[in-house]
């Protein structure tokens, strides 16, 4: 039996782009798939308005998927949704009342994007979503 793919969902540090850069390759690549009648899909970590930095080709996407699944956005509309609103307050409250010294930083979309949360404590406890080092988006 012969599978047909419909669509390449791809993210973007790493494996799109390396070391900060897209190859002309990798451009062209994901034009001939697009030629093909398939579609691709452009998936990040990132938080969208940096990734507006260092890349300026979402016209081969679909859909872009960032800042670790908060933010849809349809380059073909410049459409973008958020799918995921930050953490309620109370989740800090509860972490507190549990014993563990919490950091919430805000205000969300302005410092960490549309979804983002930072947590953490002296035993070890980390909660939350993409924390940055060095501009990397790095899951926790």
């Amino acid at each position: 039996m012969r599978v047909r793919y419909l669509a390449l969902a791809t993210d973007y540090d790493g494996t799109l782009a390396e070391q900060g850069t897209v190859r002309p390759q990798s451009i062209a690549a994901v034009e001939r798939l697009r030629k093909s009648g398939r579609r691709a899909v452009l998936v990040t970590g990132r938080e969208f308005q940096d990734l507006q930095t260092v890349f300026d080709r979402f016209d081969l996407f679909d859909l872009v998927v960032a800042e670790n699944g908060a933010l849809l956005y349809r380059p073909q509309t410049r459409e973008e949704v958020i799918l995921a609103e930050p953490p309620p307050p109370q989740l800090a409250e509860r972490l507190r009342e549990r014993g563990h010294q919490v950091q919430v930083v805000e205000p969300w979309s302005d410092l960490m994007g549309h979804a983002q949360a930072i947590a953490l404590d002296a035993d070890g406890l980390r909660a939350g979503s993409d924390p940055r080092a060095d501009g990397a988006a790095k899951g926790w």
